[in-house]
């Protein structure tokens, strides 16, 4: 088969420099770039790398043990400096650069080092992944020559002089052509068709080695920069993002590159779909090898619906997959032959989302979403899927909504100023003492400074001049009491900004707000009614249904009431000061779900005691700031991948179905993976590092990973909701997609 040459573009992101292409690495090909040279100490290496493979060793530059590789525990080593911090993010693009002035990934520092002579080292032997904008160079050079932090808050490449060796890729004939001022290096175990569009700032999506399935066939075998999925018994793959069923239109292809003994099943397909066992859950669409299709609803878990549908499929053929979430229709093509137009509405409720996917069993399938020509042209409209061409969020800098703030106690009075956007307001702060067993202390703008609640019980609203005493401008301000200023003793603050202001009443609901505090762009509202004890409504101002909702009395000691759509019904409820299960009452949401305008609330005291005073904090799904869901464990330290749309800045988790903690990561105590820094809203306790053992976890571009078996997070089959907000968008037009970590 014969590729034309790829087609430059220009980059739409947030970037003055930018990058054209990429090289793809297959070690089992044993591609490599080599040279003859001798380079003195000191010297300086620089390369933007996606990673393939993971849990092996991958050779950066060198041989066997050479100058910079990742070990097989995902670390990374430079000149016998080895990181403790794991890389293991196969959905995004790192920074690395090796100097005299030490091991960097991503501008962050992960050990000092001295360069030795380097004799005629490979470049890039046993890797699997793909490299762009790679420099070698004689001298030391800082880190900043080769990217910068731009206006997004995203560390991207920046222009830099040539030096020594400069491989820009730019000839898919020879990758080995150098740009700089020393020779060419010879390229081997390469074919035209691994040079790729796929650059740090413009992502494209690839199959995902982290989305592990059941606990039968759980590994997927993967290979070519993970766009091969390999002949094996039963194995599948989902993409590592994909796009929300309400609008845009997508293209990708796929090729059997060998005939199939098992079967080969293409298509779209939600991230809880169980892959090895799609006839048992829903919601996917799928054209299968034998000429059916397969086609399920997002409310369906029973079995989907088989029947026929074109031609059947086997090794050379190219499958080409439409879709239009603008219309809710699927068409695939063979050998560029329509098979039909589907109908995949009931798939489309808005708040899914899905991802190109691929069954083969014993069958091998190479993907391509883009990044390197498509062997027949796509219909008019439709997008490949890469971060560029995902639509614009929002909120395009996390941290103008929600922060995580560090701070040492004084035993006096402080301020607390953020330690990101300088000119973030916080209307919400929920401090822990991470030291000690102190109780949590929220306090937001709608009850007023020095107005504490605590999630760990259910006392009453206490009024304490000595805790927060004022939301300032850039931060708060704090008075001695113990809760939030212990002399010497160390704290987190999560906070969240609405309006930048108490707000005023919200008069939509049958009972009116005293004060409503309101963001729609960031999907947050906090409000203060008094109770009827008659259901009733609350309007909230968000514009969206809220997907979580956590509503405390403040005169009197009940307990924390929480609705969260991942529930599964209006008269399922949590309570956040407790560890139960989830309970079915229909007295606390008076069995009706939240709207666009209005949540409801029945005649439980949790929610509406006749007289009774209140706050409610609600959230609203914001695509690229914050992802509100559930997911179902598997007991595996591989454990499940949840996709998030954004790299997030806190998760907090519930198991629902049994009695367990709620647990909080967040990336400001754990600032590299793998984390596993938890503290828990239902009890004061001090700070639980599980780092290395039973709280592991993985925060990633696009999401994260568990990386442990434990039941707080990833039992056998247990349900889980989760609520997390984001450091950064994944990707979106016109904004830089964020770095792996």
């Amino acid at each position: 088969m014969v590729f034309h040459n790829i087609m430059m573009g220009a980059i739409s992101q947030a970037s003055a420099f930018s990058i054209d292409q990429s090289v793809r690495f297959n070690d089992s090909d044993s591609p490599q770039l080599s040279r003859t040279y001798t380079l003195d100490p000191p010297w300086t290496f620089s390369a933007w790398i996606k990673r393939g493979e993971l849990g092996s060793e991958n050779m950066i530059l060198g041989s066997s043990n050479g100058e910079i590789h990742f070990n097989s525990d995902d670390t990374l080593e430079a000149e016998g400096t080895s990181s403790t911090a794991v890389f293991r993010d196969p959905g995004a693009w790192y920074h690395v650069h090796v100097s005299n002035n030490g091991l960097f990934v991503n501008g962050v520092s992960h050990g000092s080092l001295t360069t030795t002579r380097l004799n005629n080292q490979n470049l890039f032997d046993d890797f699997d992944g793909y490299a762009a904008e790679v420099h070698l160079q004689s001298g030391t050079n800082a880190y900043t020559n080769f990217g910068e932090t731009n206006d997004d808050g995203v560390w991207v490449p920046q222009s830099v002089a040539a030096g020594d060796t400069y491989l820009k890729f730019a000839n898919s004939s020879n990758f080995g052509v150098n740009t700089g001022d020393g020779g060419a290096w010879s390229a081997s175990g390469f074919t035209t068709v691994d040079q790729m569009l796929d650059t740090p700032l413009k992502n494209y999506t690839t199959l995902n080695p982290l989305d592990q399935r059941a606990t039968t066939y759980r590994s997927v075998a993967l290979s070519n920069g993970n766009l091969d999925i390999d002949k094996l018994e039963n194995n599948a793959a989902r993409s590592a993002f994909g796009v929300r069923l309400n609008g845009g239109k997508w293209v990708y292809e796929a090729t059997l590159t060998s005939s199939p003994d098992g079967s080969a099943q293409l298509g779209w397909s939600a991230l809880n779909v169980d892959l090895y066992n799609s006839e048992t859950q829903g919601p996917l669409a799928q054209y299968l090898n034998t000429g059916e299709k397969r086609i399920s609803s997002s409310s369906g878990t029973g079995s989907p619906t088989t029947s026929s549908y074109g031609a059947s499929f086997t090794n050379g053929d190219v499958i080409r997959v439409e879709t239009n979430f603008n219309d809710s229709t699927i068409e695939f093509f063979k050998n560029n032959a329509t098979q039909g137009s589907i109908d995949i509405s009931g798939m489309n409720d808005g708040t899914i989302d899905y991802f190109p996917h691929v069954y083969a069993n014993d069958t091998s399938v190479s993907l391509n979403f883009g990044q390197r020509s498509f062997v027949n042209t796509p219909t008019s409209g439709f997008k490949a899927l890469n971060t560029a061409n995902l639509a614009a969020p929002a909120i395009t800098d996390g941290s103008t909504n929600f922060q995580t703030t560090l701070y040492i106690g004084n035993g006096s009075t402080q301020s607390i100023n953020q330690s990101a956007n300088s000119t973030f307001l916080p209307d919400f702060a929920w401090i822990k003492n991470r030291t000690a067993a102190d109780s949590h202390a929220l306090f937001d703008v709608t009850r007023g400074a020095t107005k504490v609640l605590s999630s760990n019980n259910t006392a009453i609203e206490d009024t304490n001049a000595d805790t927060l005493t004022g939301f300032e401008s850039d931060g708060f301000a704090l008075g001695d009491d113990v809760i939030v200023n212990t002399s010497s003793e160390n704290y987190v603050a999560w906070q969240w900004h609405t309006q930048g202001g108490a707000g005023s009443s919200n008069t939509t609901g049958t009972i009116n707000t005293t004060t409503t505090s309101v963001s729609q762009a960031a999907g947050i509202s906090i409000s203060t009614y008094t109770g009827t004890g008659s259901n009733a409504t609350i309007g909230h101002g968000l514009g969206a249904a809220p997907a979580m909702i956590i509503i405390k009395r403040r005169d009197a000691a009940n307990q924390w009431a929480v609705y969260h759509n991942g529930l599964g019904g209006n008269t399922k409820y949590l309570q956040l000061d407790s560890t139960s299960a989830v309970g079915t009452d229909a007295t606390f949401w008076n069995s009706t779900s939240p709207t666009s305008t209005v949540f409801s609330i029945g005649t439980d005291n949790d929610v509406n005691a006749s007289g009774g005073t209140y706050v409610a904090y609600a959230f609203a799904s914001v695509p690229g700031f914050n992802a509100i869901g559930k997911y179902t464990g598997n007991a595996n330290a591989d454990g499940p991948f949840i996709f998030t749309g954004m790299r997030p800045a806190f998760v907090l988790v519930k198991e629902y179905t049994s009695v367990d903690d709620w647990v909080v990561w967040d990336t400001q105590r754990d600032p590299t993976n793998v984390g596993g820094r938890v503290l828990r809203p239902d009890n004061g306790i001090a700070e639980f590092n599980g780092i290395g053992g039973s709280r592991d976890i993985d925060i990633l571009s696009n999401g994260f990973k568990w990386r442990s078996s434990n039941n707080t997070m990833n039992g056998d089959g247990s349900e889980y909701i989760f609520t997390a907000f984001a450091e950064h968008p994944f990707g979106g037009t016109g904004v830089s997609p964020i770095t792996a970590r």
